[in-house]
C-alpha cells in the first residue's frame, strides 16, 4: 500500500511541476515577445491626410464627412435597406451554424451465441 501511495505521489509531483514549468514559460514568451501597438484611423490631420493605418493617403470628401450631391433620399433608402437585408442574412446565417446538429443513435448491439453464455457464466458464478 506505501508503494501506491509513494508511486501516487511521484506521479501527482511530476504532473504539477511540468504545469508550474509550462506556467514560468508562458511568463517568460509574454515577457519577452514585442507589444503590438493597435494603429486605429484618427482622421485628417493638419496637412490633410488620413493617418494612422500605417501608410498616408489624401484625404477625400468622404473622410471629411460630407456627402456627394448625386445622393437622393431614395438612394440612401435603398442602401439602407441592403444594409439591412444583408445584416439580417448575416445574422441567420451565424445563429444556423451554431445551432447543435443531432447525434446520431449508435446502432443496438448484436450479441453473438459464444458471448450470450459467457456472460451468463459470470452471472451464475458463486462469489469467490
Amino acid at each position: 500500500m506505501t508503494l501506491a501511495l509513494q508511486i501516487t505521489a511521484v506521479g501527482m509531483g511530476i504532473v504539477f511541476s511540468v504545469i508550474l514549468l509550462l506556467i514560468v514559460l508562458m511568463e517568460v514568451v509574454v515577457r519577452t515577445m514585442p507589444e503590438k501597438s493597435a494603429t486605429t484611423v484618427t482622421g485628417p490631420d493638419a496637412k490633410g491626410a488620413v493617418t494612422g493605418t500605417g501608410a498616408t493617403r489624401p484625404a477625400t470628401n468622404a473622410d471629411a464627412g460630407a456627402v456627394p450631391a448625386a445622393t437622393t433620399d431614395d438612394e440612401s433608402e435603398a442602401g439602407r435597406r441592403r444594409q439591412a437585408a444583408a445584416a439580417a442574412v448575416a445574422t441567420v446565417l451565424a445563429t444556423k451554424a451554431r445551432r447543435p446538429q443531432p447525434f446520431p443513435e449508435p446502432p443496438t448491439a448484436t450479441v453473438s451465441p459464444w458471448q450470450a453464455v459467457m456472460r451468463a457464466n459470470q452471472l451464475t458464478r458463486s462469489p469467490r
